[in-house]
């Protein structure tokens, strides 16, 4: 269903800028992640801390699916048609109604297969069991024999002053039940309080003891297989927004520094450049996309303002990994921009770079998105969407938007079934 633009410009140009109102939107997000939590009975989440050099302990969130990728994951039944959701746009109520009716349907049926199974365990036990999470999740009917296939590092956004693990809950949870990953999130100090590099080089140490083996990751109650420590191949450096920066510059840093190499990258409507003023910049979505769609270029200039120490960090790669020159032996990197995002522009122009370099990319653009979309329902087609192309990548299978299969030489342009979801800007591998 297309944006509605007039109420995003509304809202957009009602929101105070966001140097005045970042310490209410604090407080606001704390709020709210208090109130969602929904998915915390299908995935284990626990609190860890990390002890930097400095003697700061940084606060990490570690997310772990409970459920097999297969009562989660996208099926035929909870998949929406966008043809369907066009008919339903006008009855919202009634479409989201239908969905968890859907799930409800395909839950009965997996409770079904695992009463049958129930059936073989020892009933001589007079014990009352103890009903484990994983326990729980049987008795739903929904299968927990699955694998891991790796671990996320999380950096969230929210303009390197907002945001935070407690925000991301929901969407974490989301993405390691989505992946079958293991997903670290990241509460690194933020500005301006703590500004430019300590943001970047508490996600830096972060990264150096996940990739290390220094970092020991909990235990996961009826998965005692699960190892403690993460190995460097398994590791996916991920980030929106300014947690799509701070990804960036990690992965920039510990190629320079030679403390590790990232393997694979994700970065979601990153910012990655140094200017947002409409008259200067170098980008025209930043003109077309700065005023009406939430986030404005003139929050942009107030979060740089804030992040930046001085002046010269402007000009720091690791401020703005769009100044980085050498641009060489970067991993696999897959890169989502947003329609009705400011910063659109210069992500898809990171993927040309990194193409040029001589790197491996994928760069989608996706249709009607706004910055910030993450954080959305699972059920929101776009959130749907989006997970559909990180699957793919994650997998290792260039994909092709146009027939949901592998890219072929002559099957890269935009089929008319697809076009209003997600367009292929860039693909070489």
């Amino acid at each position: 269903m297309p944006i509605n633009k007039a109420i995003y410009a509304t809202i957009s140009r009602l929101m105070p800028n966001a140097k005045h109102t970042y310490r209410l939107q604090r407080v606001v997000e704390g709020v709210g992640a208090r109130m969602e939590r929904g998915l915390s009975h299908i995935c284990d989440s626990q609190d860890i801390y990390l002890t930097l050099g400095d003697g700061y302990e940084l606060p990490l969130r570690v997310f772990t699916p409970l459920i097999s990728t297969t009562s989660y994951r996208y099926s035929p039944e909870l998949q929406t048609d966008k043809k369907t959701l066009k008919e339903q746009s006008r009855q919202h109520k009634l479409a989201v109604k239908q969905l968890k009716e859907q799930e409800k349907a395909q839950s009965a049926q997996l409770n079904a297969d695992a009463a049958e199974s129930a059936d073989m365990l020892d009933s001589n036990s007079s014990e009352s069991p103890v009903e484990s999470p994983v326990e729980l999740k049987e008795q739903a009917g929904q299968p927990t024999d699955f694998t891991l296939h790796g671990n996320i590092l999380f950096m969230h956004g929210g303009g390197w002053a907002t945001g935070s693990s407690e925000l991301y809950t929901d969407a974490c949870a989301n993405l390691a039940l989505m992946t079958q990953r293991r997903v670290i999130s990241i509460d690194y100090r933020r500005a301006p309080d703590h500004r430019f590099p300590t943001p970047v080089e508490d996600c830096y140490q972060a990264a150096v003891a996940l990739f290390h083996g220094t970092l020991d990751l909990p235990e996961v109650p009826d998965h005692p297989e699960l190892s403690p420590h993460a190995t460097p191949d398994d590791i996916v450096l991920f980030g929106d927004s300014a947690g799509g920066n701070l990804a960036a510059a990690v992965t920039l840093m510990g190629r320079d520094r030679r403390t590790f190499n990232v393997r694979t990258l994700m970065l979601l409507y990153p910012c990655l450049n140094n200017d947002y003023n409409p008259a200067t910049s170098a980008y025209d979505s930043v003109r077309t996309n700065g005023r009406d769609y939430l986030l404005t270029a003139q929050d942009m200039m107030d979060y740089l303002e804030m992040y930046r120490s001085n002046i010269p960090d402007l000009m720091n790669p690791y401020f703005a990994p769009l100044n980085e020159h050498d641009l060489t032996k970067m991993p696999r990197t897959l890169i989502m921009s947003a329609e009705y995002c400011p910063l659109r522009d210069e992500d898809e122009r990171f993927a040309h770079l990194l193409a040029d370099a001589g790197n491996k990319v994928q760069c989608y653009r996706m249709r009607d998105g706004v910055h910030g979309y993450l954080l959305y329902p699972r059920i929101s087609p776009l959130v749907s969407r989006t997970y559909k192309v990180i699957d793919h990548f994650l997998d290792g299978v260039p994909f092709d938007s146009t027939t949901d299969h592998d890219v072929t030489d002559d099957s890269t342009e935009l089929s008319k079934e697809h076009e209003d979801e997600w367009q292929l800007i860039l693909g070489t591998d």
